[in-house]
């Protein structure tokens, strides 16, 4: 076998990132959370359970919160920017933990 062989069978090979794609982990926080209220699952897909499973029971306990302060009505207005703060800090945070852990593969 020589060099020149040798070169090419590396050039040949497809480049194909490992691990999570950012993209993908984005996609899993930002759509479970509009639709079930379910956020942390994109940081569970980009290798940070732990954090995922604080950010979703975090959520829950808070909305029980925010309803129970519906009663003095404050909570019509923290419970939507309670959703809007989880909707764009986890989504973002999903995105840059898979694209970390990525990078660390």
């Amino acid at each position: 076998m020589t060099i020149e062989s040798t070169n090419l069978a590396r050039e040949a090979r497809p480049l194909v990132a490992a691990g999570p794609d950012n993209g993908i982990a984005a996609l899993l926080e930002i759509l479970p959370g509009i639709f079930l209220q379910t956020f942390g699952i994109g940081h569970i897909y980009a290798g940070n359970v732990v954090r995922g499973l604080i950010l979703m029971f975090g959520y829950w306990i808070l909305t029980g919160i925010n309803f129970l302060l519906c009663y003095v009505l404050v909570g019509f207005v923290t419970w939507p920017l309670t959703f809007l703060a989880f909707a764009i800090f986890s989504t973002i945070g999903a995105s840059n933990a898979a694209k970390r852990n990525r990078l660390l593969r």
